[in-house]
């Protein structure tokens, strides 16, 4: 629980560091420990997938093309972190759309083939947490938009498709390792605000 308690308060909005009766104090909670993740753990995986983007784009350039959007969209969510007066609505939103753009972009490079999906369920858990059962409806609405609108766009050949590289990633040890960690950084973002709310959830009834 020490993890998890460090976790909650490195990036806790500084009104809500005494209020632990609140539903919003434990929503503001399990955001800083999701940011936490993003920030402590989140940055080790994109340096590794960084480089390794770079090292595959000399074989195919569409790992490079990915590489502005995920700059900008880890910098969006490091800015959010550190900016723990901002509204809560401000930091849970650009957190989620900023994991939504990293998924558009995974769709139209990588297709099939990508971690979009994980991204999309990722952010599908995180909507309902911070925003209740209507965030959980906007969330499935832009999951079938950020799949479908792609997959349109694919199969009447209105955008490439991916090399055939991609497809056959299953080959590589680094489209591996990439997937490994992408995996793990979104698990934990997934285990530590889902513990944070039941914690809360057990002090408010208790």
């Amino acid at each position: 629980m020490g993890f998890l308690h460090l976790a909650q308060s490195v990036f806790l909005a500084p009104r809500y560091a005494d209020d632990q009766g609140s539903v919003q104090a434990w929503r503001e909670r399990a955001l800083s420990a999701t940011l936490f993740v993003i920030v402590f753990i989140g940055t080790l995986g994109y340096v590794f997938v960084l480089i390794t983007d770079i090292v595959r784009g000399f074989q195919d350039r569409s790992y490079w093309a990915e590489l502005p959007v995920d700059t900008i969209g880890y910098l969006i969510l490091l800015g959010l972190a550190l900016g723990r007066r901002l509204p809560f609505e401000v930091r849970a939103g650009g957190l989620l759309l900023a994991l939504a753009l990293l998924a558009l972009s995974d769709r139209i490079q990588a297709g099939l083939s990508g971690i979009g999906e994980l991204l999309l369920l990722t952010i599908g858990v995180l909507m309902v947490i911070f925003f209740g059962l209507k965030g959980g409806v906007a969330a499935i609405v832009l999951s079938v938009a950020l799949m479908a609108i792609p997959g349109w766009l694919m199969a009447t050949g209105r955008i490439a498709l991916p090399a055939a590289e991609r497809a056959n990633a299953s080959g590589q040890v680094s489209a591996w390792a990439v997937a490994t960690v992408a995996l793990v950084v979104l698990a934990l973002m997934l285990v530590v605000s889902v513990a944070t709310v039941m914690e809360g959830l057990q002090k408010c009834v208790s």
